[in-house]
């Protein structure tokens, strides 16, 4: 008999909860525990329309926008190296030198040339004007022709390239930046067009990355990026500098961005591209904010205490906030102004009692 009594109570008890209110018929009343909860303490954003940033992710590489690769202009053997990898010079520091004796003696020897010449050429200008210095009377023709007997232009070129030879034997930094790839040694031969050192300069750098074709519309010069290390110990900002308007062989775009805290990267480093962009006014809510109910996403409104369970569509999403919209098909409208539960979710039901946390 009591096993009767026990069934009958059970079955009245779900017919009650069965004939309930209808409208959230599909609506479980047990939270993921299957448990009531007195009232849950939560977090609420007030739902507004506002411009919804969409993100593209690609990997990138850093290139500084300020290289060179630096030459001695003419062969030797190395005297001196004073920079070593990783030093920051300023512009015209010394970086290293090559043994110059042979450059000095062809200065010294073309300098007495060119006084030979001046001499000769002075010689020839007095002897036109008739023995006297006043060259009032001799025209340009004249001074050329005795510049050509004399030689003395030539020898004035002479000195000029040996000297700019001399001052190839020196090394130095046409820009302030750091020195790279510096492997010689003093005593080592170089040639005039071997490579010696890098200078790069570690205060400006760009990203360079592709994207597919078909997000190319989605693109424009002056788009936000954040810039990030793999190991995402590092990031920036960078704004989108230049669209290459070729497509390669693979379906992919070359973007450039300038990177705007540069002193977190290196030349050459590989790096996590995050590209904005900026769609129009949607409804958008932290991702906290959205649960997975019955196979369907579903946000807690804030209603005088209680949580009001919602269905919605997730239009898109980006990497901290789902853009939404009411569900149609089971009647669930979203609204500016409503405020919306981003916290403790999962231990909520429909008409839970909840209160606000303090801020």
């Amino acid at each position: 008999m009591s096993k009767i009594c026990g069934s009958l109570l059970f079955f009245s008890f779900f017919l009650f909860l069965s004939c309930g209110s209808s409208e959230h018929s599909e609506v479980p009343l047990t939270n993921s525990l299957g448990v009531f909860k007195d009232t849950t303490e939560v977090i609420i954003v007030e739902l507004t329309l506002s411009p919804f940033e969409k993100e593209l992710r690609s990997n990138g590489k850093v290139y500084a926008r300020k290289k060179s690769a630096l030459k001695f202009g003419v062969a030797g053997r190395i005297n001196r190296v004073i920079a070593k990898n990783g030093d920051f010079l300023g512009k015209g520091d010394v970086i290293a030198e090559l043994y110059n004796e042979e450059q000095r003696a062809k200065i010294e020897e073309t300098e007495r040339q060119l006084r030979a010449a001046k001499l000769e050429y002075d010689d020839i200008l007095i002897s036109i004007s008739g023995g006297t210095k006043d060259q009032s009377k001799i025209n340009d023709s004249q001074k050329y022709a005795a510049d050509l007997r004399s030689g003395y232009s030539k020898a004035q070129a002479d000195l000029k390239k040996v000297r700019a030879e001399f001052e190839q034997t020196t090394l130095r930094a046409p820009f302030s930046g750091k020195v790279a790839n510096l492997i010689k040694r003093p005593y080592e031969f170089v040639n005039s067009d071997e490579i010696f050192c890098l200078i790069i300069d570690p205060t400006d750098f760009e990203v360079e990355f592709t994207v597919i074709e078909t997000e190319i519309p989605n693109v424009q010069i002056g788009n936000r990026a954040i810039i990030s290390t793999f190991a995402e110990t590092q990031s920036s900002s960078a704004i989108v500098t230049e669209i290459n308007p070729l497509v390669d062989e693979y379906g992919l775009v070359k973007i450039k961005a300038q990177i705007q805290s540069p002193n977190a990267f290196w030349e050459g480093m590989n790096v996590k591209v995050l590209l904005k962009q900026t769609s129009t006014s949607q409804f958008s809510v932290p991702k906290s904010a959205v649960v997975i109910r019955q196979d369907h996403p579903i946000i807690f409104k804030y209603s005088q205490g209680k949580a009001i369970w919602t269905y919605v569509h997730i239009l898109d999403a980006n990497s901290t906030h789902y853009s939404i919209s009411g569900n149609a098909e089971r009647k669930s409208k979203l609204t500016a102004g409503d405020s919306i539960i981003t916290s403790h979710n999962m231990d909520l039901v429909h008409n839970s009692n909840v209160k606000l946390k303090k801020q």
